[in-house]
């Protein structure tokens, strides 16, 4: 397993989540839903199909990974993750964990090449999140 850290690209990788993931909305749409506070409020507010709950994270256990990258609503720092087939909730959980921060509170792990995103979200205790969209070009 290679772990990355990459400082200063997290705008970088939002804007690449928000262009592939809600390319499809109109502007009005986008801020009528307050997205770019919260990207994962693409799926909240019920804008792309995803899955949510146990769903969400049976099939981010499931599905091959090669290259990810994990980054957060309010950091600047990502991390390129390659060769760690096995990343999953827990992994991703202690993670966060370690940072003990509100910057990490929402985390989006995408995949390399755009194909899907699982997202957690500081507000998983009321029932939002995490969430797994999967890019249905």
């Amino acid at each position: 397993m290679t772990i990355k850290q990459v400082d200063g690209y997290g705008s970088y990788f939002r804007s690449q989540l928000k262009k592939i993931f809600a390319g499809g909305l109109s502007k009005k749409e986008q801020e009528d839903i307050y997205l770019d506070y919260m990207l994962w409020h693409l799926c909240s507010y019920q804008k792309v199909d995803c899955l949510s709950g146990n769903t969400a994270v049976e099939r981010f256990e499931k599905i091959k990974k090669k290259k990810i990258s994990l980054f957060f609503q309010f950091s600047n720092t990502v991390f390129v993750v390659e060769n760690e087939v096995n990343f999953n909730s827990a992994k991703l959980n202690e993670t966060v964990q370690y940072f003990d921060s509100w910057e990490v509170s929402d985390c989006y792990v995408m995949d390399h090449y755009g194909e899907w995103c699982f997202i957690t979200t500081h507000e998983q205790d009321y029932g939002l999140g995490p969430y797994f969209i999967e890019n249905n070009r």
